[in-house]
């Protein structure tokens, strides 16, 4: 799914837990060597002072954002960073070596 910052702008943001509604999404973080989202900026206090462009930000990392619908941006600021994936195993696969074979086949 393609969407343009300009459509996702017009999505209010909504904290799960407590249905707060957090607002309209003010900037968007990319990682450009890997060409992925890194997360989403929403203002964290309305005043009247966000009028004029002055807020306080809040970001939201990419793991919080649960679910990006038609006209909401459904997020968990609660929710636990993902854990870390292990390790490959180098033994378990070496492109570079012939596979073993059992010497008992072929006897």
């Amino acid at each position: 799914m393609e969407l343009s910052f300009k459509d996702l702008a017009k999505r209010e943001v909504i904290n799960v837990p407590d249905g707060r509604c957090l607002g309209h999404i003010v900037d968007l973080t990319l990682d450009f060597p890997k060409g992925i989202m890194v997360g989403i900026t929403v203002p964290a206090k309305k005043t009247i002072l966000n009028i004029f462009g002055f807020y306080e930000k809040l970001f939201i990392e990419d793991y919080k954002i649960k679910k990006i619908g038609s006209d909401v941006i459904l997020v968990d600021l609660k929710a636990p960073p993902p854990k870390p994936l292990p390790p490959p195993n180098p033994c378990d696969f070496n492109p570079c070596k012939p596979p073993r074979h059992n010497d008992d086949e072929y006897e």
